[in-house]
């Protein structure tokens, strides 16, 4: 089965748009807001919540980029830990 066309089921993309607004939010204040959202989600959230905010706002994601050039790095749990 081809799984490169499915799209999220309908109840899986409000919860996905919520963890995006947080992502955005904290991209907002900076560094450690970054982090502290993150340590809060997996590797699959993390980089779901990123891919959506591409699609999204992709200047905004650009600008993450060049502040935080380590931010990718960050999206995996075995750099940055999720916090329990």
């Amino acid at each position: 089965m081809d799984t490169t066309q499915l799209e999220p089921s309908n109840d899986v993309r409000p919860a996905l748009l919520h963890c995006v607004e947080t992502l955005r939010s904290g991209i907002a204040k900076g560094v450690d807001a970054i982090k502290s959202i993150l340590k809060r989600w997996s590797t699959d959230l993390r980089w779901e919540a990123v891919l959506e905010l591409e699609a999204i706002a992709a200047d905004e994601l650009r600008r993450v980029e060049q502040a935080v050039p380590q931010f990718y790095q960050w999206l995996d749990e075995s750099i940055l830990p999720v916090e329990v």
